[in-house]
């Protein structure tokens, strides 16, 4: 059948060029000759190919089609990153556009060879190998990234020797299994041994496997059997000859067998797949060597039920001179390869036997590494090439189809879409052929998925499109999956893919604390993106963490925010996790924090500021056990000006107390002082005091002389005894009003109550005080009132 030429679509950088026919006559003698047959239905054409890259080398080797019909491309990359070589991971949509790009590295070399999708959580797992600072040779490498690439973690794994992880598959715990090389020889020259190791979603090794029983050899692929695990590679015999190797091992990594297929002049293996009822289809490389040469060299691929028993066995000398580099099943039970043909990346389908069907050398592509065959039975195709781009190493990524029909996009992403309202968006069918026409009818297997144009029943005449439009309407906050049929088999149908929204997006969703043994603040924003009013609720218990601003009842108007502020202040060692609820639905913070201390010091520095000679100011600071372990000392000071006027000790405190030491500062003459409080105690860390002393009848300023930018209120020491100091800050002159609060919102103090220019300010709360007497333990609410500010402060007093 004659194909009408048309021109594809290249990247930015590439010149067009036209479509191919697949079969010269001579690839169809060839293939003949291999003893395989030509179905002239199904030439392939290059449907589009695109360039990635920059000014230096750029290497793709792996690809997959991303459950949202996109593809994402692993490699390394010369061009961009931190260092002389930096993984690199390409996101592009079903028609090669991309979405994003992401370097992941250090200054040295960092390499991918692998990546899988985890679907289940979102994200992906890339593997590979990368230098490790201090040490000669590599190390395995895996990074975990979320759906638009930001890495959740990336972790090495090794020994003395170069490892290297070459492949990754994902199990349906969402832990992956990763197939690689363990100790092996020095910048690339000798293998290892084969390895296998799973990891958790943190990146926890869960069992690691090495197959010494090996003399030397590397584990390129894995692969699922059944309730076992199969895993590919090639070993290397006392001989020097590389074989063909497979295991199976059950889901601990426990060997159930091995055996090696090995070939007359030597062979090495790239590809394996596990076949529904037949065992397993393993591709490779005849290698012919002659003094450490390679003289030539032809595609293997070979059927095997296991443990070395071989079905049969095709060596494609027909094909002399060709490499494969990747295989893939294909839905008609065949097999497809993806290789190179040089200087083309080159593309071999054969039957369920061997037998050939059909090659082809794709246009503007060197060097093909890797493929998968997609979702509308078309292959894509990744690797390098100089031909187009920036005319150096570039990745490439083409898409080959063998039908007329083109159907784009494949998919459709609708994104979110808020709960009742709407999104159109639109997909082509184009007939291709010369001399057919496609009759079909479009329709939808889902409701949330309605056709709102070009429903048919429709007649495309050779040349012609046809362009469909499918609306998204959730009825509810989740997501929803559909199909638009177009009633053709010759054309695909569409992948319809959709999340309805709540109006309410909180940013970030979830926040990780850095280690702390006093306090740390975070912000979120709570969005109202929907068209009418946002009401909500800001709560969180009390605990490790709580909120300093932002609590309690809010409405924010279409297109504002909320920006909310919370602090964590751990009460013990260990990891601390808590949940801020909105009242809304979606729009939870989940918060995680962690101490690594066992003697919790509530401050370390204590500055009395400024103070007249005779004046006496107490601050106070509290130790808290905060693990298993009893605290014992006593506190001590060598210092002028400082005394310790309660909880000198000696003490001891078991697992949970807390002990609130006061310190005065009383200074007797003129300068800067300061003093070092030691707690005797090897778990905490000592206090230092510091204090700055003036003659007396000097005014003493207060506010200090640095303005502050933002509205601030704080107090330390929290939990207190007797006295807390209360920090607050202004940024703009007027009235202010400093109260505290009990816990059924009683004023029982006024700390300020008038007109304050804007600085910081301190204030000293004793609930032993006149205003405070009787007060018992339990949480206080300290309100700060200022020019267009209003803060609120918990305070805990611990009797």
């Amino acid at each position: 059948m004659r194909r009408l030429g048309s021109t594809c679509r290249v990247d930015t950088w590439s010149a067009p060029f036209q479509r191919t026919l697949a079969l010269s006559l001579v690839t169809m003698l060839l293939a003949a000759a291999a003893g395989g047959s030509v179905l002239a239905d199904e030439l392939p054409w290059t449907d589009w190919v695109y360039a990635y890259g920059g000014s230096q080398g750029d290497w793709c080797k792996s690809v997959i089609e991303t459950s949202d019909g996109s593809f994402l491309m692993a490699g390394d990359t010369e061009s961009f990153g931190n260092g002389s070589s930096d993984g690199w991971l390409v996101k592009v949509d079903a028609d090669g556009n991309t979405e994003w790009s992401q370097t992941y590295g250090g200054p040295d070399i960092d390499r991918f060879r692998s990546v899988v999708e985890v679907e289940s959580s979102g994200g992906y797992v890339a593997v590979g190998y990368r230098d490790v600072p201090g040490e000669i040779l590599y190390d395995a490498w895996v990074v975990r990234v979320d759906s638009f690439g930001q890495a959740i973690y990336e972790s090495t794994y090794g020994g003395t020797g170069r490892d290297e992880a070459n492949h990754v598959i994902v199990t349906s715990g969402n832990n992956v299994i990763v197939a690689a090389e363990a100790d092996g020889g020095v910048a690339g020259v000798g293998y290892g041994v084969p390895w296998l190791f799973e990891l958790d979603d943190s990146g926890n090794t869960q069992w690691s496997t090495k197959f010494t029983q090996v003399l030397e050899g590397r584990a390129m692929i894995v692969a699922h059997d059944h309730g076992n695990l199969a895993v590919g590679g090639t070993v290397v015999d006392e001989s020097g000859k590389g074989n063909c190797w497979l295991a199976q091992v059950d889901l601990n990594g426990n060997l159930n067998w091995d055996a090696t297929y090995p070939a007359a002049y030597g062979s090495n293996l790239t590809g394996l797949a596990v076949h529904p009822t037949r065992g397993y289809v393993l591709s490779g490389n005849v290698i012919i060597n002659a003094g450490g040469v390679i003289e030539s060299h032809y595609p293997r691929v070979l059927e095997t039920p296991g443990q070395g028993i071989v079905a049969w066995d095709s060596t494609y000398a027909g094909y002399e001179g060709k490499w494969v580099n990747s295989l893939a099943p294909t839905p008609e039970g065949g097999y497809s390869l993806a290789g190179e043909d040089w200087p083309s990346a080159w593309l071999l389908v054969i039957d369920e036997w061997g037998g050939p069907v059909w090659d082809y050398r794709i246009p503007d592509a060197q060097r093909g590494y890797a493929h998968t065959v997609t979702s509308d039975g078309g292959y894509a195709v990744t690797g390098y090439t100089t031909y187009i781009g920036t005319w150096v190493a570039d990745f490439f990524l083409a898409k080959v189809v063998t039908s007329e029909c083109v159907v784009s996009p494949a998919r459709i992403d609708f994104d979110d879409v808020l709960v009742s309202t709407s999104r159109d968006e639109s997909f082509e069918i184009r007939n291709d052929y010369a001399d057919a026409q496609l009759d079909g009818l479009v329709s939808s297997d889902s409701p949330e998925f309605e056709i709102v144009a070009g429903e048919g029943p429709f007649s495309i005449l050779p040349g012609n499109s046809l362009t469909v439009t499918v609306r998204f309407q959730p009825p509810d906050i989740g997501w929803y999956e559909g199909t638009i049929e177009t009633g053709l088999d010759l054309c695909s149908d569409v992948g319809c893919k959709g999340y309805g929204a709540s109006q309410c997006v909180v940013e970030p969703s979830v926040f990780n604390f850095e280690e702390t043994c006093s306090y740390a603040d975070t912000t979120f924003t709570i969005r109202n993106i929907g068209y009418t009013p946002l009401d909500g609720n800001v709560a969180l218990p009390a605990g490790d963490f709580w909120i300093v601003d932002g609590e309690g009842p809010f409405s924010i108007e279409p297109g504002g925010s909320l920006v909310v502020t919370v602090r964590f202040e751990p009460l013990s060692e260990g990891s601390h996790h808590d949940t801020v609820t909105t009242g809304t639905d979606m729009c939870n913070v989940y918060l995680n924090g962690s101490s690594p201390c066992q003697c919790g010091v509530s401050a370390t520095d204590l500055d009395f500021h400024t103070h007249t000679v005779g004046n006496a100011t107490d601050l106070d600071f509290t130790i808290r056990s905060c693990s298993g372990v009893q605290l014992s000392g006593t506190i001590t000071e060598s210092c002028d000006h400082f005394q310790i006027i309660q909880g000198e000790g000696p003490y001891l405190l078991d697992p949970g107390d807390m002990l609130t030491v006061t310190v005065r500062y009383e200074p007797t003459e003129e300068g800067s002082h300061e003093c070092l409080v030691s707690l005797g105690e090897a778990l905490c860390s000592d206090v230092m005091c510091t204090g700055t002393a003036v003659p007396p009848g000097t005014e003493v300023l207060d506010p200090m002389p640095s303005f502050p930018e933002k509205a601030t209120l704080r107090n330390r020491p929290n939990p207190f005894n007797p006295t807390t100091l209360i920090e607050y800050s202004i940024p703009t002159a007027g009235h202010v009003q400093l109260d505290v609060y009990d816990v059924f919102g009683r004023c029982v103090s006024t700390l300020a109550n008038g007109y304050r220019e804007a600085g910081r300010y301190e204030a000293h709360w004793s609930p032993n005080a006149q205003d405070g007497r009787g007060l018992p333990s339990g949480m206080f609410l300290c309100r700060l009132v200022a020019p267009g500010e209003i803060l609120t402060l918990r305070m805990v007093l611990v009797r």
